[in-house]
């Protein structure tokens, strides 16, 4: 005995086109919920980097202002050139220290040669200021050179779009 179905006891399911429509809108806004947390990771780490370089360029320039400065004084207390460069390399480190973050270091290097004192300052970020100063024949110091370089990166690192390891 067979059991026969009538049209009315089975229904067909059938997608209509609202339903359709619904599936492409939810997949295009979950594409863009995805594009859109990735764009805000890189935003964000190449804020965070900016920011770091910032604040990194503004010690080097805080530790040059300092150096000059201590410079200065010293030449016009009468210390020879040596000993006035070696207060103002250390006058230029502990101006800075208290505001380095962990693991970063102050480098400064200094030089005098034919009334020229050459300095430079590196936090470790890969960008450096180098001065150079002029000892006048009344003692003061006029600015030949303030420059910042930068070192470029060999191979940028990428990652992966989501921002996990």
């Amino acid at each position: 005995m067979a059991i026969r179905t009538t049209k009315s006891q089975v229904e067909n399911v059938r997608m209509g086109p609202l339903a359709l429509f619904t599936l492409v809108v939810v997949l295009c806004l979950s594409v863009l919920a995805v594009l859109s947390v990735s764009t805000a990771n890189a935003t964000l780490a190449l804020s965070e980097r900016r920011a770091t370089a910032t604040r990194q360029l503004y010690l080097d320039e805080q530790a040059a202002q300092t150096f000059v400065a201590s410079l200065e004084a010293s030449l016009a207390d009468g210390m020879d050139t040596a000993a006035a460069r070696a207060a103002a390399e250390q006058a230029a480190r502990e101006a800075v220290t208290p505001q380095l973050v962990s693991g970063e270091q102050l480098t400064v290097t200094s030089d005098y040669q034919d009334r020229i004192f050459d300095a430079s300052f590196d936090c470790g970020n890969g960008r450096q200021l180098d001065i150079s100063l002029r000892q006048e024949e009344d003692g003061s110091l006029s600015v030949q050179k303030w420059r910042f370089t930068a070192v470029v990166n060999e191979e940028p690192t990428m990652g992966n779009l989501l921002g996990s390891s």
